[in-house]
């Protein structure tokens, strides 16, 4: 035989038969191998649990308003603070004409958190401007009634206060003398 003859081998009855088994074993393990993948797969995924957690993070913000009605009617109108810092002037209408002993004048402020958080609020009243009129004994005496400072105000919560002015002797030398009274409040961000 040559190398020709090789080539050219001639099928017998036998080997289409035997073509057909081994074809049929071969689809039966192509089959076979993916049953075992699409079950691989599956036991994967059955194993592998995922959950996802999503949330939005805002800080809260920091809203000082304030208010001095002198007129006592109850009717606030709020000024709002441009940082956690606000002055509120006591209005020189009512500190005007103060007569020597002449009794306390009584003036409601508030001050109200219109942030989203809560807030620690230190208050304390200071004498500008000519302060010569609010030197003590002879002076007038000048306080606020905060309880305890600093205190804290919960979103949309507001604490009246009153500031007491109480005429003194009033020297001589204090007649026509004017001074300017401050209730400064200071915020920060409370737990």
């Amino acid at each position: 035989m040559t190398a020709n003859e090789f080539d050219r081998v001639e099928p017998t009855e036998e080997q289409p038969e035997e073509r057909r088994r081994r074809a049929g074993w071969v689809k039966l393990g192509i089959a076979g191998l993916a049953i075992l993948g699409i079950g691989g797969v599956l036991t994967t995924a059955a194993w592998q649990q995922q959950a996802i957690f999503e949330a939005e993070a805002e800080a809260a913000t920091l809203g000082l308003q304030a208010s001095a009605t002198p007129d006592g009617s109850g009717d606030w109108t709020w000024e709002t603070a441009s940082s956690g810092v606000i002055d509120i002037e006591i209005a020189p209408t009512v500190l005007k004409n103060l007569i020597p002993n002449g009794g306390a004048r009584e003036i409601p402020i508030a001050v109200k958190n219109n942030g989203s958080g809560n807030m620690s609020l230190k208050v304390v009243l200071t004498k500008q401007t000519g302060a010569a009129i609010f030197e003590e004994p002879d002076g007038v005496a000048a306080t606020i009634n905060v309880e305890e400072t600093p205190f804290t105000l919960t979103p949309g919560e507001k604490k009246e206060m009153t500031v007491t002015v109480t005429p003194g002797d009033l020297r001589t030398d204090l007649q026509g003398a004017t001074g300017t009274l401050t209730v400064t409040a200071t915020a920060v961000p409370a737990p």
